[in-house]
């Protein structure tokens, strides 16, 4: 049994929030399978574009285990796998002045569940845990309150969303026109409101 590799450019809030993909192995395996190579290729094709265009991004390198066999057996072998997904994503982002992965740990068993584990849980813990400097989280600035009959209408928001680097427009809501409680009654041309407007 094993778990599916994946990444995520905004992060995996159920895990830490700078965990942007896991990859995971077979029993007592170092080695990276097809699917996995789509998981890698995908951060590649996605980090890629950020550093040729200036953005400074750091990798770091978990590597854990499960719970059978020997700990310092175990922590080597975590190792081997932080080290095996390093060389794979320096073979393609390396030559970028800003792209650097830092050096890789393993705390071996030290974080897998001890005891009864289920083969579910154990499949878990064989994996490798990339940290990323650059987390592309989205927010949307504003919480849209419908507004009544009674309430003042003003034009539609435009809301956009936010990253680090980029600003990306989201298109308006649909359905009545939405204001937020900061912007409701103000004009268009009042120094107050700090919203793009559209007419």
């Amino acid at each position: 049994m094993q778990e599916r590799s994946w990444f995520r450019a905004t992060g995996a809030p159920w895990a830490h929030p700078n965990i942007v993909a896991q990859v995971f192995f077979p029993f007592d395996r170092s080695n990276l399978d097809a699917s996995d190579h789509l998981v890698l290729d995908r951060m590649v094709r996605a980090y890629h574009p950020l550093v040729v265009r200036g953005t400074r991004i750091e990798l770091k390198f978990v590597g854990h285990a499960d719970q059978r066999g020997n700990v310092l057996y175990n922590q080597k072998l975590g190792q081997t796998r932080a080290t095996v997904v390093k060389g794979y994503l320096d073979r393609y982002l390396n030559w970028h002045r800003n792209y650097s992965s830092v050096q890789t740990t393993s705390p071996g068993e030290l974080h897998a569940a001890q005891g009864r584990a289920t083969r579910q849980r154990m499949a878990e813990d064989r994996r490798v845990d990339i940290y990323s400097s650059h987390v592309a989280q989205r927010h949307v600035i504003g919480q849209p309150i419908a507004i009544t009959d009674n309430t003042q209408r003003i034009p539609r928001i435009v809301f956009r969303s936010f990253s680090r680097r980029a600003v990306t427009p989201l298109a308006g809501p649909p359905g009545p026109v939405l204001a937020t409680e900061q912007t409701k009654g103000l004009l268009p041309t009042d120094p107050r409101c700090h919203c793009r407007w559209r007419t």
